[in-house]
């Protein structure tokens, strides 16, 4: 069966939980039976909390804060979690009418540059684990900057799944382009590009990249939110000014030729890794 995709670029507003909230719910009581509906990286707070996440994080053992009214609804969202020891975690979760169906808390913690998570949030602990928003739809979610981490994509994909969610809060780096060039606002929005469909076309996976927009302090964020197919094609990709709206309907069809196409996935030697990655940290080689 095809799945339907409901990705929103969004612009939280920072702080403003409530008000956050209360427009995403919204656009998910917008959204049909049948839809994964998914939303950007810290998408109920705004990125640049500094010592705020812990006021406006949620307890790992509180309700879900929003649910959808619908069946065969499921919403990715983002939020700062505090943990039952204290700890702050920046996840993503999902949700359907039930309550949380996964929680993906970030390993890779960005503390370089402009970014500062590493002062604020503990790294996650496990890899991508898989959810399923249809039961022919495995899926995994990724955080922004674990993207950049092509061990995270390979144990997504070879735990199954057939659609990588990557949930974002990219700010705009580089120098724009020429306004009159019909190119990204952002250079850095072409290692986006380039990230997604190489995920995309070596794996044989959807890769949906739902990247975030506005300004908080000096920082621009690009948006530029993409869909790509099993074989590498941007079908859909969003505004890098403003707020916007993708729907795609994911093909099995198009994921089964992908992947007739190329054996990859078959061939992987998932032991071989095993080995050279033990011999790695034991300092030597493997046999």
């Amino acid at each position: 069966m095809t799945l339907r995709l409901h990705l929103h670029q969004t612009a939280p507003t920072l702080g403003a939980y409530a008000g956050n909230l209360r427009a995403t719910t919204a656009r998910v009581e917008a959204a049909p039976s049948g839809s994964l509906v998914v939303f950007p990286e810290l998408s109920l707070t705004g990125y640049d909390l500094g010592m705020r996440a812990r006021e406006l994080a949620i307890s790992e053992a509180a309700p879900p804060p929003l649910r959808p009214s619908r069946d065969r609804v499921h919403v990715v969202f983002g939020f700062p979690e505090e943990a039952a020891d204290g700890r702050l975690y920046n996840t993503a979760a999902v949700v359907d009418r039930s309550g949380w169906v996964a929680r993906h808390r970030k390993r890779y913690l960005p503390t370089y540059g402009m970014f500062d998570e590493g002062r604020i949030f503990a790294p996650g602990t496990t890899g991508p684990r898989l959810f399923h928003p249809h039961p022919d739809w495995p899926a995994a979610l990724l955080i922004c900057e674990e993207f950049w981490h092509p061990a995270l994509v390979y144990l997504a994909a070879m735990r199954g799944a057939r659609l990588l969610v990557v949930t974002a809060a990219a700010p705009g780096r580089g120098r724009p382009h020429d306004p009159k060039n019909e190119g990204p606002r952002f250079r850095s929005h072409g290692a986006w590009r380039l990230l997604a469909r190489s995920a995309a076309l070596t794996h044989g996976v959807y890769v949906a990249l739902a990247n975030r927009v506005g300004v908080e302090g000096g920082t621009v964020f690009a948006g530029g939110s993409l869909v790509v197919t099993p074989d590498g094609e941007i079908v859909a990709e969003a505004s890098h000014e403003g707020e916007d709206v993708l729907e795609v309907m994911l093909d099995p069809d198009r994921l089964r030729a992908a992947r007739a196409a190329y054996s990859h996935l078959r061939d992987e030697d998932a032991a071989l890794v095993v080995r050279e990655l033990q011999a790695l940290l034991e300092g030597g080689e493997a046999t």
